[in-house]
């Protein structure tokens, strides 16, 4: 290849861009086990996907993105776990004690009405009680809302235009609704779980807090030996070993 058709990037086959549906974002591609289809993240959908969602792409090209699947908030994060056959997300949801006993996809659904709420109310009133010592990480508050990973089946469906479906299983919280933040903060990410073969789930997050303590930055590792129903350092980057006995 010359330089000049380096410099045209001619190298490089466009599948998919944000400026194909206005000042919308095409971000996180993950290859489906098979290697023919591409999910990333999206805002394309605008309100009906209730904001940033999965779509799905062929990776040969040409083909325009479906929607893979919306949730009733928007999500990032986007892996597609090849040995736990699904995808993980993150999704911002409230964990304080209003929102107990909800998790899951219900905790996606009450998150969303209760911002809908907060959206709607006509009184011009917008409080927040602290119970501690407020904590303002980089450039936002820290609320009640903290994201989670949320995992969700996917298998190949030959009938389906886009490759694969959801299974019937609703999107499950692997934190469980505990109340820590995984992704953790501005810098976090996929690298903050990881899953094994077997569905051991493994989190780098924040521990439990003393009574006295308004906040940390301490990460610990924690792990989880089947995915949920419905020291002072960082620890993070997960990765499961190939015998799943290990992460790192």
């Amino acid at each position: 290849m010359n330089e000049a058709e380096l410099a045209a990037h001619a190298h490089l086959t466009l599948l998919t861009a944000g400026s194909q549906h206005g000042f919308t974002s095409a971000s996180s591609p993950q290859f489906s086990p098979c290697g023919k289809h591409i999910a990333f993240l999206s805002d394309r959908g605008g309100d009906k996907t209730n904001g940033t969602a999965v779509w799905i792409t062929p990776a040969t090209g040409p083909g325009e993105a479906r929607l893979l699947a919306s949730f009733p908030v928007a999500v990032g994060d986007l892996e597609w776990n090849h040995d736990s056959s699904g995808i993980v997300v993150s999704a911002s949801v409230y964990v304080d004690e209003a929102a107990r006993g909800a998790s899951g996809l219900a905790a996606m659904e009450s998150t969303a009405a209760r911002d809908k709420a907060l959206k709607e109310d006509e009184s011009g009133l917008n409080a927040v009680i602290f119970k501690r010592l407020p904590i303002r990480q980089w450039d936002s508050w820290l609320t009640s809302a903290m994201p989670h990973p949320f995992f969700v089946g996917v298998v190949p469906e030959a009938k389906s235009p886009s490759g694969y479906n959801f299974t019937d299983v609703p999107a499950v919280d692997l934190l469980s609704a505990v109340p820590t933040a995984v992704p953790s903060g501005a810098f976090g990410g996929s690298e903050d779980w990881a899953i094994s073969k077997g569905g051991a789930v493994a989190v780098s997050a924040r521990p439990p807090l003393a009574s006295d303590e308004a906040w940390t930055t301490n990460r610990h590792i924690y792990l989880q030996r089947t995915i949920p129903d419905g020291s002072g350092a960082w620890d993070g980057d997960l990765a499961a070993s190939p015998c799943s006995r290990t992460t790192w």
